[in-house]
């Protein structure tokens, strides 16, 4: 039977895997690829809720065209941010 921290998981990664946008698809996707085993159960719920705003949204505040306004988590957009920088 699964438990509640591996469907937390599987939550996270279907909502960060499946994007209207690519480029918010792909930051998404290298911060859980990074990121997730190291989440406890708390940061899971957390970055799932800021996963349940638009696209657009979460795109102008990761790359700082617009802050977020109030209730929005910034600590886990602190946490997502590095990742939509890809090294080359």
């Amino acid at each position: 039977m699964e438990n509640s921290a591996d469907s937390l998981r599987k939550q996270l990664v279907f909502l960060a895997e499946r994007r209207s946008m690519a480029e918010v698809e792909q930051i998404l996707s290298r911060f859980v690829a990074q990121r997730l085993a190291g989440l406890a159960d708390d940061a899971c719920r957390r970055v799932i809720l800021l996963l349940q705003q638009t696209d657009l949204d979460l795109l102008e505040w990761l790359s700082g065209q617009r802050e977020p306004p109030e209730g929005i988590d910034r600590e886990v957009l602190d946490w997502i941010a590095p990742y939509r920088i890809v090294a080359v």
